[in-house]
């Protein structure tokens, strides 16, 4: 059966062939490498375009700064944050801000498989070494998900549980109301936009250390809200990952 599956993914790959998510070019001759989850999805001359985040960065939100000296950035010195500790891939800006988009907003839901693993490649130690027992995406809301026909949250988190091999739950968190786009807010407003956003939807799960997944992370109130809803429900650690991530700078 499993031999089947692999078939007919290899036949999906060769008549929708997979493009790189930077040049949006078909990547030729790696059907069922893409097909089984392995081999390169991105051209190398676009992968160099991705600024993934290096040191420093600031070990509570994962944001760029420049000070190596510094453990904190502004923002996380001036707030504490609900969750514990948040890291992204690449830094929010050019190729990756157009990766997203298409990723997000124009149907390129392949674009999860290469995210998920790069995460998975990237964190996958250290969400071990933190004892992470549970992949959580951040959800959309039943008008959104109607639009959009799919949650890119979801996508990537069910890559890096896949490549993990930590569990994974997609309807556990819930959206109670259609926030606005947080891009087209500012900090207050953003905060007031996810008041009361987040629910769970089942009274009796036992939480402990919790990971969320998002696409991208610029305030942190997104992850904050929901990290609230899961510490007042008995986990006693929130993590985040996300694919791209702002700078502090």
């Amino acid at each position: 059966m499993q031999k089947v599956k692999e078939v007919i993914k290899i036949m999906e790959t060769v008549v929708f062939p997979p493009r790189c998510p930077v040049c949006d070019c078909v990547m030729e001759g790696v059907a069922a490498e893409y097909a089984i989850g392995e081999g390169k999805r991105i051209c190398p001359s676009c992968e160099k375009r991705l600024q993934r985040v290096t040191e420093p960065y600031c070990k509570i939100c994962g944001k760029p700064i420049r000070d190596e000296r510094m453990q904190e950035c502004s923002d996380c010195h001036r707030r504490r944050h609900h969750y514990d500790e948040a890291r992204g891939l690449w830094v929010y800006e050019g190729a990756v801000r157009d990766l997203i988009s298409r990723f997000k907003y124009y149907g390129r839901r392949d674009y999860a498989v290469y995210i998920g693993n790069e995460l998975a490649k990237a964190y996958g130690e250290w969400l071990v070494k933190r004892g992470v027992d549970l992949i959580i995406p951040i959800p959309l809301s039943k008008k959104r998900m109607n639009q959009r026909e799919y949650n890119q949250a979801a996508l990537i988190a069910r890559q890096v549980a896949l490549k993990t091999g930590i569990p994974y739950e997609e309807d556990l968190l819930k959206r109670r109301v259609e926030t606005l786009p947080q891009k087209n807010l500012n900090s207050e407003e953003r905060k007031k936009n996810l008041e009361n956003a987040f629910f769970l939807s089942k009274n009796d799960v036992i939480l402990n250390k919790v990971v969320l997944i998002d696409d991208i992370y610029t305030t942190g109130n997104t992850i904050d809200t929901a990290a609230l809803v899961l510490k007042k429900s008995g986990a006693c650690k929130v993590f985040a990952l996300c694919g791209g991530i702002g700078k502090n700078y």
